[in-house]
């Protein structure tokens, strides 16, 4: 994993390498392939907010037969298959089977957490002397960014492509000056390269 940080410009760049990574097409789904490798990429649509705003599930496969798939919502990881010791292949995260169930869940099953992952006592924090206030949604404290973290936001697709290493989509969200109460414009990058 990488992660590289700038704070005053503030510009963030999360990178989750797992080489050699991702069984089956979605129906309905585009493909992005790279024949000679068997790797691919396909996207179809996963449902809309409750605001309306659609939300797509990108399902990366490797040519080990290896699959992932992302959501834009959250940027949430809803499937990762890997093969046991006889070779059959499981989904090993944690997650629900429909965009309105991680929409209505309290869990942060596979997504993207953020501006900040814990807690901050009393929402409240101070930088260079000034005393900031942020949203609060576990008691009186701040929670893994707050009501609307970046798990609760819809990402944009920057790059989705099938390279010669394999498919790699790459997430974009810029989070906003007074988002959630945090200071300055925060902007974020996830690449997923197999």
């Amino acid at each position: 994993m990488v992660c590289k940080t700038k704070f005053r410009g503030i510009r963030v760049a999360l990178a989750w390498l797992v080489p050699g990574l991702f069984p089956g097409l979605s129906p309905g789904a585009t493909p992005m392939s790279d024949s000679s490798s068997h790797s691919s990429i396909t996207h179809a649509a996963f449902g809309q907010t409750n605001a309306g705003t659609p939300v797509d599930l990108y399902t990366l496969r490797n040519h080990q037969g290896m699959e992932a798939r992302i959501a834009t919502y959250g940027g949430i990881v809803t499937t990762l298959t890997a093969p046991d010791r006889k070779g059959r292949y499981a989904d090993v995260v944690l997650g629900y089977d429909s965009l309105p169930e991680y929409i209505k869940g309290t869990s942060y099953f596979g997504a993207l957490i953020g501006r900040y992952g814990n807690r901050i006592a009393h929402g409240q924090f101070t930088l260079d002397g000034k005393r900031y206030s942020l949203a609060t949604n576990n008691g009186p404290n701040s929670l893994h960014g707050g009501r609307v973290g970046f798990d609760r936001v819809v990402w944009q697709v920057e790059k989705a492509a099938v390279v010669a290493a394999g498919p790699q989509l790459s997430l974009t969200y810029l989070s906003h000056d007074g988002e959630e109460g945090y200071p300055g414009n925060l902007e974020v990058k996830r690449s997923i390269p197999w």
